[in-house]
């Protein structure tokens, strides 16, 4: 969990994940867990693998709307302090 952050709410809640296997399931688990701890929105750190790049490349668009904001810009926001807005996945 990210604290003090200045914006849309002072905290985040972060989740992360090492590879990415089944994308909608992997996704429906992430935003099961976010609508139980009442927030609105999560970063999901993913290790930039190949295989991670690929998987992420072919899901669908669906599954990914749940994360609206690009990783450079959340990124960005967070190095500043302050909410990105919404949720993203972000490769690192």
């Amino acid at each position: 969990m990210i604290d003090r952050l200045l914006g849309t709410a002072d905290q985040l809640p972060v989740e992360a994940e090492s590879r990415l296997i089944d994308i909608q399931g992997q996704t429906r688990r992430t935003m099961l867990k976010l609508r139980d701890s009442g927030l609105e929105h999560v970063i999901v750190v993913v290790s930039d693998t190949r295989r991670n790049r690929e998987a992420l490349a072919g899901a669908a668009s669906s599954r990914l709307a749940d994360f609206p904001v690009a990783p450079r810009q959340a990124m960005a926001a967070l190095a500043t302090g302050h909410h990105p807005g919404g949720s993203a996945i972000v490769l690192l």
